[in-house]
């Protein structure tokens, strides 16, 4: 993988991820470490307890680096941020609730896309609860990428190699899907192969949203129409196509964990076989 550092003109600037020092929360911090590579962006981890931060716990982002080959020996500390337009910022705070903790962090710092690790056929992450999503109501504007425990997902653990070859968006005409195809159309675009975009509608001909698409090198669209219940038509494209991601947008007055209570990105997210990106509606 080669960072793309003359990408001053990002749509993704900021990503946070809070871990809970989990192999699950590792998987997400590979996701979240190679996006903020390829987008030049800020990248903060958090950890929320009730004990004093442990530095040596935090996922590391070096280490990391340096098993995915981008590092020479006697790169420093100092050189290394400089090399990659990285800027990783760890985050310890002292609580018993974590979910409290990262909440009161996103009210002060601006975030354009969470990742988080998501517990497999249980949606939300275990240390987030429902009590808690009325809250963070206000933070509907947040991009959020969930990955899966069981999925190896998009990126390689041991390389850091992009692995985005099929993005599945659900379309509907309510919400549209203008804000998904344009975050996945520009995500397709970064990673250097041809990716196929499926817009995936369940219903009939005379139910499709007027969506318009334009072609363009490295990006094929195919639309692909089905019938029956929602979410059994789109797990089923999503294993037969072997999807990488799913892109979808959510409702503009939900919260990224709003979206993700008894919706359909709820029962997408507890069928996910990929990691799936909320797009909040604007």
């Amino acid at each position: 993988m080669e960072p793309d550092n003359q990408n001053s003109d990002s749509f993704i600037k900021s990503i946070f991820h809070p871990s809970d020092f989990t192999l699950a929360s590792e998987n997400a911090f590979v996701h979240a470490l190679a996006l903020s590579l390829l987008l030049s962006t800020k990248f903060t981890i958090l950890h929320v307890d009730k004990n004093k931060g442990d530095w040596q716990n935090f996922p590391a982002v070096r280490s990391t680096l340096d098993r995915w080959g981008l590092l020479e020996e006697e790169t420093q500390r100092a050189s290394l941020f400089d090399e990659f337009a990285l800027r990783v910022k760890k985050v310890h705070i002292e609580s018993n609730d974590p979910a409290k903790g990262i909440l009161s962090y996103l009210r002060n710092h601006e975030t354009d896309l969470i990742v988080l690790a998501t517990e497999q056929r249980k949606g939300v992450p275990r240390w987030l609860q429902p009590s808690i999503a009325g809250k963070i109501a206000h933070r509907s504007k947040i991009k959020t990428l969930f990955v899966p425990s069981g999925s190896k997902g998009f990126v390689s653990y041991e390389t850091g190699e992009f692995s985005l070859d099929k993005i599945l968006i659900p379309i509907d005409r309510n919400p549209h899907p203008f804000q998904a195809i344009e975050i996945a159309r520009r995500t397709a675009s970064l990673v250097g192969n041809t990716v196929q975009i499926l817009l995936v509608h369940v219903g009939t001909e005379s139910t499709v949203p007027a969506v318009h698409v334009k072609d363009e090198f490295g990006i094929e669209w195919r639309r692909i129409i089905k019938t029956g219940n929602a979410i059994e038509a789109l797990e089923e494209v999503s294993l037969i196509e072997k999807v990488d991601l799913i892109v979808m947008t959510t409702r503009g007055n939900q919260g990224f964990l709003d979206a993700m209570r008894g919706s359909v990105s709820d029962s997408i997210l507890n069928r996910a076989h990929c990691p799936l990106l909320t797009v909040p509606q604007m």
